[in-house]
């Protein structure tokens, strides 16, 4: 039977420490396929802390790595220390930046570039660093995280001086130990980004299921309202109609009254807008939005839309401009590229000013067909532009200029889902303080291919 000497046996154990951090970097790879709990980030770097010490042969050592909102430095993890002098290195580095741990400049330059050395205890500008007085030298290591200097581990001997193989060693067990904070951290990123990815699918689930139950359960009441709303306002014609022509005050309160339903009647026509784009969204979302595709005219859909919106907005400006190649045919759902239309229309006109000019054009480009919106309202960052195609998305700091205020964010987020089952795309050009341009294009006719299901 063979026995280490004390030597071999140093060496053994220095190389099986090496080997326990290597490990620890490919360790998480390995939990994440299985079902056990890895560790956390605390005992991470206790182990890295205890593993070093047993490389170097040190009596103690710690990590201290540098807060994220003060900058001080906290300590991480021990080894070797008595609880009296662990509280007091902890107490006496809270209040320590690492920007100016050191008094000489140059050792803290010398730790951003990734390089190791020995400071010495007996100095005056040290004393924050020694432990007891049996500590004459600290080697410190520095960590540096996605190559900045995030802390420093420190490790002390009682018994003799670092020598440069030491220092080489160390500045190695340096790089090594801040690959495996790093790949902590980036764990903990990426788990965070599934629990956070799980959480909104959970939460889109719930809310699916809530607006499904929502939108037709209110949909019942507010086509009975719609009926009663039209049977008053036909009641109130037919009285106005039979009226004596003296009977003024009456006449005019039968006007008013008039006035009001056809208010309200505006108002649940609103209602009943957004629950149907509710129940389309739920359909896109369940993949159950039904098509009803045909050949059809986009210029006549286009211009029929514009004239729907002349007539309600009649104090608004909408300019339309056609090709002159007619008909312009398509294969789709002429409804549903109708209300595409109407819901580009419709945001233009609500967040431009009163009096300024709505443009729709509707261009022959190629085999396909390119209809835009022109209006002069605020504009969209660009850092917002790609989120208005989202679910219950709206741009913040963007009032609405003119029309109701109401609105869920689902409008510009059905009209991509219509598009894209037409084999067609969307888009946005803007920029703050000079207006922006909605648009879809779609294929003509004869380059049409079957829609995604």
């Amino acid at each position: 039977m063979n026995v280490l000497n004390p030597d071999d046996r140093q060496k053994n154990e220095a190389l099986q420490a090496v080997l326990s951090i290597a490990e620890m970097l490919v360790s998480r790879d390995r939990d994440s396929r299985t079902t056990q709990e890895t560790p956390p980030a605390a005992s991470m770097a206790q182990q890295l802390v205890e593993l070093t010490c047993v490389i170097l042969g040190c009596d103690a050592a710690f990590m201290a790595l540098s807060a994220s909102v003060t900058e001080c430095l906290q300590i991480e993890a021990t080894s070797g220390f008595a609880p009296e002098q662990e509280h007091e290195l902890m107490q006496r580095f809270e209040h320590i930046r690492l920007s100016n741990c050191f008094k000489d400049p140059s050792m803290l330059a010398h730790l951003a570039g990734g390089r190791t050395f020995v400071l010495d205890l007996t100095l005056p500008s040290t004393q924050d660093w020694r432990s007891d007085s049996s500590k004459r030298e600290a080697l410190i290591m520095p960590l540096l995280l996605q190559s900045q200097l995030a802390g420093v581990i420190a490790l002390y001997r009682a018994d003799h001086r670092f020598t440069t193989t030491d220092i080489s060693l160390g500045q190695t067990l340096a790089k090594l130990a801040g690959l495996v904070m790093e790949r902590e951290r980036l764990f903990h990123e990426r788990e965070e980004a599934r629990s956070q990815e799980l959480a909104q699918k959970e939460t889109h689930r719930r809310m699916d299921e809530f607006l499904d139950l929502a939108s037709h359960e209110l949909r019942t009441p507010l086509t009975t309202i719609k009926g009663n709303l039209t049977l008053a306002r036909r009641f109130i014609v037919s009285c106005l109609d039979e009226l004596p022509p003296e009977n003024n005050t009456i006449r005019s309160r039968l006007q008013e009254i008039q006035t009001m339903l056809e208010r309200a009647d505006y108002q649940t026509e609103i209602q009943n807008r957004l629950l149907g784009d509710l129940l389309d969204v739920t359909s896109v979302q369940k993949r159950i939005l039904k098509m009803n595709l045909s050949l059809c005219d986009l210029a006549r859909i286009v211009h029929r839309v514009v004239e729907e919106h002349r007539s309600t907005a009649a104090m608004r400006t909408i300019q339309l401009e056609l090709p002159e190649t007619r008909p312009i045919t398509i294969i789709a759902d002429a409804s549903h590229i109708g209300h595409v239309l109407s819901i580009y229309l419709s945001n233009a006109l609500k967040f431009s000013p009163r009096e300024s000019l709505v443009l729709v054009q509707l261009q022959l480009s190629g085999q396909h067909a390119h209809v835009a919106v022109h209006d002069e309202g605020p504009g969209i960052p660009l850092e917002e532009q790609e989120h208005v195609w989202e679910r219950f998305y709206r741009v913040p700091g963007i009032e609405r200029r003119t029309g109701s205020s109401v609105g869920l964010g689902l409008g510009l987020h059905l009209c991509r889902k219509i598009i894209e089952q037409h084999n067609g795309q969307v888009g946005l050009e803007s920029q703050p303080g000079a207006g922006s341009i909605f648009w879809f294009r779609l294929p003509l006719a004869q380059q049409h291919v079957s829609l995604r299901s």
